[in-house]
């Protein structure tokens, strides 16, 4: 998994460290994904979607715990 730099300095994880977490894996896929929309042989994503979904995975990812959006926000 992948730990939020809040938790690495203070040691207390909070529902924000899971939103973190899901951030940087989400950003992951995303990278994939343009990969695909790209090079297209695994079909196709619209390109709205994938800038919207990077652009709510990289919030997830801010270093400020309270940046980041709820779990709530990210359904």
């Amino acid at each position: 998994g992948y730990l939020d730099p809040e938790y690495i300095l203070t040691r207390k994880l909070t529902d924000k460290s899971d939103v973190y977490s899901l951030g940087v894996v989400n950003v992951e896929c995303k990278f994939s994904m343009i990969f695909l929309a790209i090079h297209g042989r695994m079909g196709s994503y619209p390109p709205k979607c994938v800038v919207k979904f990077l652009n709510l995975a990289l919030k997830c990812c801010e270093d400020e715990t309270d940046a980041r959006p709820s779990m709530v926000e990210v359904d």
